[in-house]
């Protein structure tokens, strides 16, 4: 491209400097992008006013990276994203998910930019979840969740292409545009090569950390690992349900990571009296979480928000056996035999599914098996290669 090309990237509560990102697919992905356009403005929307700057930042290893933080609020997204582009010459807007792209909406028709939405969970289901968890209902799709994908399909209408991470979002895509707007779809599979390259010094610190619980135990502890704590994570599910592994199994320590701990889930702990059984770890470096899952007996997912997530899909690639809530995106694993989907909320029920693992070493195996040979395509599959899939969608909007 002859002209100088600059892209906007709208995303949520974005670190900085961008190394330090909660996402390193997300780090990764935008260093990538810097290599080959001229300009990256990233238009962060945060939760909290004090991190709200008039001036964007630049990211210390990419000169050409520039990070803007607005207002989470969507209507005030909308307005300050209108204004920043009359300043900025943007050829094309990257929304990191759907509900991103939504606070563009304004510009994109204002100014006529080719807008790239990537899909990478059913933001539909999430907000009604959010919604059926404080009323204390069950979180299944329902009414609620067609309701807020009319706001899903406006957004996708608009977009000029849709990247989504597995088949079961591209089904999703279908099902809320015509046929004749399919053609924009495009998927972009998850890599998992990275779980081949943990460094040896996380090994380490696992085993160090490990042998600092077996100090206290007769027996090898039984480490059930949970990645991700809030609201639609099911963090209290998880803990009502080491309540019941504990009574069966002593030695067995649930270990809950997470970017910060809610101190009430610490309380809670507290009050059942299993505080000494539950580790809340906070802020650790990615790979010190793939070699503490790496040794982990069972990875549990009572997350609704999630499905066939990032930890679900490492802990499948490092062997280790999933017991996940059933979401939408899990089904085709649930299928295959690749996990094993809880279809409720109860505790009782989670702790049944991983106490008969724990119990049933064959059973364990025979999952553990399923999970690597579902997920060997996407081990195989490159970083490299996924983000040059991106790059060339990129490239085919802008050259219309």
């Amino acid at each position: 491209m002859s002209h100088m090309v600059s892209i906007a990237i709208i995303a949520h509560e974005v670190s900085v400097p961008l190394y330090t990102h909660r996402s390193k697919e997300f780090s990764n992905r935008i260093y990538f992008l810097a290599k080959h356009y001229d300009e990256i403005h990233i238009f962060s929307h945060e939760k909290k006013k004090q991190f709200i700057q008039k001036e964007p930042l630049v990211d210390e290893r990419e000169p050409n990276i520039f990070i803007h933080r607005f207002s989470n609020n969507i209507f005030l997204s909308n307005i300050t994203l209108l204004n920043h582009f009359e300043q900025i010459n943007t050829d094309l807007i990257f929304a990191d998910t759907v509900d991103d792209g939504m606070r563009a909406l304004l510009t994109r028709r204002h100014y006529s930019i080719p807008l790239v939405t990537f899909v990478q969970g059913y933001e539909a289901d999430l907000k009604a979840i959010i919604v059926k968890r404080r009323l204390r209902m069950e979180p299944q799709p329902g009414m609620l969740s067609r309701i807020f994908a009319l706001e899903d399909k406006i957004l996708l209408k608009s977009s000029d292409k849709i990247l989504c991470v597995s088949p079961g979002l591209v089904e999703y895509v279908k099902g809320l545009l015509p046929k004749t707007q399919w053609s924009k779809i495009e998927f972009i599979p998850h890599s998992l090569q990275y779980v081949k390259e943990i460094p040896k010094e996380a090994y380490n610190w696992a085993d160090n950390f490990i042998d600092s619980i077996n100090t206290t135990a007769s027996q090898q502890p039984v480490l059930i690992t949970v990645v991700g704590s809030g609201l639609t994570k099911g963090t209290d599910i998880a803990i009502h349900t080491h309540k019941y592994i504990v009574q069966k199994y002593p030695n067995s320590y649930m270990l809950i990571i997470g970017k910060h701990i809610d101190p009430k889930y610490i309380e809670m702990a507290q009050k059942m009296g299993i505080q000494e059984k539950v580790l809340f770890l906070e802020n650790l470096p990615r790979e010190k979480v793939l070699a503490l899952l790496s040794r982990s007996t069972i990875f549990l997912s009572p997350s609704f928000s999630e499905g066939f997530s990032w930890a679900v899909a490492e802990a499948m690639a490092l062997g280790v056996p999933v017991v996940t809530y059933a979401n939408k995106s899990i089904g085709s694993a649930q299928k295959e035999g690749a996990v094993i989907a809880v279809e409720t909320t109860d505790p009782k029920v989670y702790a049944e599914k991983c106490i008969s693992l724990i119990r049933d070493e064959k059973k364990r195996l025979q999952l553990v098996e399923r999970a690597k040979a579902y997920v060997e395509p996407l081990i195989n599959f490159s970083e490299y290669q996924r983000l040059e899939l991106i790059r060339k969608v990129i490239d085919s909007v802008l050259k219309r």
